[in-house]
């Protein structure tokens, strides 16, 4: 029997998502979670950080962040090189309550409640190519860098999708314009934008997180739909 997690992944009455799929090379370290679990690893430092280390594709069509998390049994979910997420191995890690001001900020990709618990936010993203993930909506501390840390990050924990995703990344660190994204929960401290590079393979480019935390008249921001 499929879970509601299943049948509302394959619900076509979802809003779609436009979108336009390039993969390119810019990366960066996130670490999701905190705790003392089987996810601990070693950062530049030496320092034990315990967090699960993941390798995210970045996507500037969707808003909200996620990525797959325990459980998330095969064919369910879509097989990946980097262990899963635990949030059980966090002891950061909580469920958006449901019917909250930050469950309801999902709009339409919001999902509802849990199933299996009344106070669990869900979410949904359908993508235009017709692929889709759906699982639990939760808060827990984002590592960008082994540097900076976002407590009480917003993100999708998913426990179903469809369709091919990469098995090199654990799910989409989203940089679109709304409130669930990576540049909205951090604009406060790092200024509500990005910017990057992508050069030939035989190059280097980057990605940049961050701009001017004020407005000022001397600031001139170019931007793209």
């Amino acid at each position: 029997m499929a879970s509601r997690g299943e049948e509302d992944v394959l619900n076509p009455a979802k809003p779609h998502v436009l979108m336009t799929q390039v993969d390119f090379g810019p990366s960066s370290t996130f670490g999701i979670g905190s705790g003392f679990g089987s996810s601990a690893w070693i950062d530049a430092d030496g320092d034990p950080t315990a967090a699960s280390q993941q390798t995210m594709a970045i996507d500037t069509t969707v808003d909200v962040p996620w990525i797959q998390c325990v459980p998330c049994p095969i064919p369910q979910c879509y097989p990946q090189r980097i262990p899963l997420f635990d949030p059980s191995t966090s002891s950061t890690a909580a469920a958006v309550r449901c019917r909250s001001p930050a469950c309801r900020s999902l709009g339409s990709y919001g999902n509802g409640c849990s199933n299996t618990s009344a106070n669990a936010c869900r979410y949904q993203i359908e993508y235009s190519d017709d692929r889709a993930t759906a699982g639990t909506y939760m808060t827990d501390t984002l590592t960008i860098s082994g540097s900076t840390a976002v407590r009480s990050f917003r993100f999708g924990c998913s426990h179903a999708v469809r369709g091919k995703f990469s098995d090199l990344t654990a799910g989409t660190m989203s940089l679109g314009g709304g409130a669930q994204s990576l540049l909205a929960q951090t604009a406060r401290s790092l200024g509500n934008a990005f910017s990057y590079c992508v050069p030939q393979p035989s190059a280097s480019g980057f990605l940049s997180i961050g701009g001017p935390v004020t407005t000022n008249s001397t600031t001139v921001f170019a931007t793209t739909p």
